[in-house]
């Protein structure tokens, strides 16, 4: 599968994530953790074929994956703390036996996260780009707000600047689907730190 279209259905299955959390829990989407979100995309790369492993520890679970035919280790990410977990990785099948080729590192942001979480996640990510070695790979930071009203939106988005310290300019923006209550809408922002722009 190109790149393209798997950042277009990761983008596409963010989107819906808040909606699909409200008609299964009956509840409101500024509720969804991040496990659903992480679940939602699952399933999705599921029904296109895509291998996706939740919380990869870097200790024992990095080797499963390899990029350019290399084995990716600890050793290969020197400023990746042995405890570290990225929340997804995608794969397909390798041409080295027992590995899955490496499609997408990502970590996943949702209404629950700690704002003080974020930045973190990015430079864990940025760290983890020295051993992507192809460019049909991609690194990629993803928020889901909750369903917000518009002057909710900006603050959420402000916050979202101030604490990835980055500008808004470096994020993919799209709006998720309208929440149940008709008035409200969640964002959807990726950052791709490797991979195609």
């Amino acid at each position: 599968m190109e790149l393209d279209s798997i950042i277009d259905m990761l983008r596409q299955t963010l989107a819906a994530s808040p909606t699909s959390f409200e008609a299964a829990a009956n509840w409101s989407a500024d509720r969804m953790p991040e496990s659903w979100i992480v679940a939602c995309l699952m399933q999705a790369c599921q029904e296109v074929g895509i291998a996706a492993m939740p919380e990869v520890r870097a200790r024992h679970d990095l080797e499963r994956f390899e990029s350019g035919g290399k084995v990716i280790t600890l050793e290969n990410v020197p400023a990746l703390k042995a405890g570290a977990k990225i929340d997804l990785f995608l794969g397909e099948q390798s041409s080295l036996p027992g590995k899955l080729r490496l499609r997408v590192a990502m970590e996943i942001k949702g209404p629950k996260s700690p704002w003080e979480q974020f930045h973190l996640d990015i430079e864990r990510l940025r760290h983890f780009r020295s051993v992507i070695s192809s460019k049909d790979q991609a690194v990629i930071f993803a928020y889901v707000s909750c369903p917000l009203l518009e002057t909710e939106r900006e603050e959420d988005a402000r916050k979202l600047v101030q604490h990835t310290r980055m500008k808004l300019s470096q994020f993919r923006v799209s709006s998720a689907r309208q929440s149940t209550d008709g008035a409200r809408r969640a964002r959807v922002y990726m950052h791709i730190i490797h991979g195609t722009k």
